[in-house]
């Protein structure tokens, strides 16, 4: 993605700040902004009540009621805090750097309070041309209040910095709301930076998209052991064609905590959506909600999250969106080792989970891990193992599962966990195969596979539906708990699942059929060719209790193999008899077209 550069933000500014307003802090004192100031200046002792110029660690600035709302900022100001009186007016506090100096206004005690009921605004600023920074600071415990607004504004043409707020040590940005503008032209965008053990609190962040072509959007990073906190954060897509999206980064021993983040697509045609980004392998990403939306312009790019390195998602959720008016979708991307157990995750439209950047773990498992998947969009698997259902949740996924995606790759294998329930019912075409090791997978697809063109083994757990498998299916281990084929899973509608490859069940396999009694129907297996190991078990499940007529036929496994069924299940003899409810079945495993295992209603 090609956006406006970013230039460094240097540790001596901020420090450079601190000293002057250190020494001007020896003729300065706490002070109330008078009702009726001769001008907006901060700096004009006049403007003061007493007559001098807070400016100092131990200063508090009051506002109250005053006639001069616009209050400038014009070089650098430490304070240990400011303070908005209960009634006081509503204020906007700009800090704009001039060509001779920068502007930053420093909180190192209480920081920003706000008694007033009514918000309170912030602006940092750059004027053209200028290499300054105008920034707001917090240190120490200092804390940006509730009912505050700080908005950092983009820098105007010339390559100019835009404004900036930093948090440092233990500081926190509280209850404000922190607005990064996008870059218009060849200035930079707004930015904020959390650092050291700073926490974004119950902050509301807005970065916004960039305004032309070929600019970025406000930026927001988390440096350290900084943490997202509570936050509600917005990553715009880009506003003009081509231009770049608002970003969020995540760095070093970070975690975005239990934030809740909206990543938007691109709104100008082929302009790039906002992304949320961890680089480090230490960032965590913890219990936070992502929603990336689709672009909404013709090519407009999605928004994105992109996870690296070892840590994981515990909870929280991922929904990826499809875009709309010919935009692209929002993109899930894993790399690394990055795991997201719990998670439920969403994909629908044109989104994307792409994982083809996974590698392999220190603990040996070379894939991706989620807690759930449901929707109708796109999962790109590379060439890596695919673990899906550690919440144990029931979930549909009627879109595509693939090989392939940003890093390429073939071979991709699924594998399907926990207690719950996973429908299947898009056409999927990864190769590697698929395992169920618990709870239930069922294929419902009405075209192509729904377990792509590899081979099926369940471990556990219980394979069914009414769709298509290609590959070959093995029930069971042999040496497992149980291992269940049940298309229709107990319920009343007949159903009937095909597999155009061999079917074998091993001595803990079991097939599981399912009689409607009231409609003279059963569930069927299609397989093309059948093996029976000695152990295996079949199970009839009667639903109502009707008298079926005698010489009524049910086909429980269809063999569309020219060869036998070899094998029979250890409870079904062949020509024996058994009974469930009123009706009794007579076996044989050479019905339908001379080799089916097919159950007749006897008197």
């Amino acid at each position: 993605m090609i956006v406006a550069m970013k230039f460094p933000i240097v540790s001596f500014a901020i420090i450079l700040t601190l000293s002057l307003g250190a020494l001007n802090a020896v003729h300065a004192d706490s002070a109330t902004w008078n009702l009726n100031p001769v001008d907006n200046d901060w700096n004009h002792p006049a403007n003061w009540t007493p007559a001098t110029v807070p400016d100092g660690r131990d200063d508090v600035a009051t506002f109250d009621i005053s006639n001069q709302t616009s209050v400038l900022v014009a070089r650098s100001v430490v304070l240990d805090s400011l303070v908005f009186d209960a009634g006081a007016s509503a204020f906007t506090i700009t800090c704009k750097a001039r060509p001779e100096r920068g502007a930053n206004l420093s909180f190192t005690g209480a920081g920003v309070t706000n008694n007033s009921a009514i918000n309170q605004t912030f602006v940092t600023q750059v004027v053209e041309g200028v290499i300054g920074l105008g920034s707001i600071s917090f240190f120490n415990d200092a804390t940006a209040g509730n009912l505050t607004t700080i908005v950092n504004s983009s820098g105007p043409t010339g390559f100019s910095f835009g404004g900036i707020t930093s948090f440092f040590d233990s500081s926190t940005a509280g209850d404000a709301t922190i607005i990064n503008e996008g870059s218009p032209a060849l200035g930079q965008s707004g930015r904020l930076e959390f650092r050291d053990s700073t926490s974004a609190g119950n902050s509301f962040i807005l970065n916004h998209g960039g305004t032309d072509a070929v600019t970025g959007g406000g930026e927001t990073d988390f440096y350290d052991s900084s943490t997202a906190d509570h936050v509600t954060a917005i990553c715009n897509g880009g506003e003009a064609d081509g231009a770049g999206g608002g970003v969020i980064n995540f760095w070093s021993n970070s975690n975005a905590a239990d934030g809740n983040f909206t990543i938007n697509g691109g709104a100008g045609t082929k302009s790039f959506g906002g992304a949320v980004s961890f680089f480090a392998d230490n960032t965590s990403v913890a219990n936070a909600f992502f929603t990336i939306n689709g672009g909404t312009a013709p090519n407009a790019n999605g928004g994105s999250v992109s996870f690296r390195g070892e840590r994981g998602m515990y909870d929280g959720a991922l929904t990826a969106n499809g875009g709309t008016n010919g935009g692209f979708g929002g993109i899930i991307y894993f790399a690394g080792q990055f795991q997201a157990r719990r998670t439920p995750v969403e994909v629908h439209g044109n989104g994307a989970l792409d994982i083809s950047g996974q590698s392999r773990s220190p603990f040996g498992h070379p894939g991706a891990r989620i807690g759930s998947l449901a929707g109708d969009g796109l999962v790109f698997m590379g060439g890596v193992i695919f673990e899906v259902g550690r919440n144990n949740l029931d979930t549909t996924f009627s879109g595509t599962m693939q090989d392939g995606g940003a890093d390429g790759g073939t071979g991709a294998s699924f594998v399907k966990i926990g207690k719950g329930t996973l429908a299947l019912s898009g056409a999927n075409t990864y190769t590697g195969g698929t395992t169920v090791t618990a709870g239930a997978l069922v294929i419902d697809n009405t075209t192509d596979s729904g377990t792509g063109t590899g081979a099926v083994q369940v471990n556990q757990g219980t394979l069914a539906g009414s769709g298509t498998i290609s590959g070959a299916v093995t029930l069971g281990t042999a040496d497992g708990l149980g291992a269940f084929l049940a298309p229709g899973k107990g319920a009343s509608e007949a159903t009937t699942l095909t597999i155009q490859s061999a079917l074998t069940f091993k001595s803990d396999g079991i097939c599981t059929c399912t009689v409607n009694t009231r409609r003279a129907e059963a569930d069927q297996v299609i397989a093309n060719g059948v093996t029976i190991n000695g152990g295996a078990q079949f199970r009839l499940v009667a639903v109502g209790n009707k008298t079926l007529t005698p010489g009524t036929v049910f086909t429980a496994i269809s063999n569309t193999s020219s060869d036998p069924i070899a094998g029979t299940f250890a409870n079904l003899p062949d020509e024996s008899t058994f009974t469930v409810g009123p009706n009794s079945y007579q076996v044989t495993y050479e019905g339908g077209d001379g080799n089916d295992l097919t159950l007749t209603v006897v008197p």
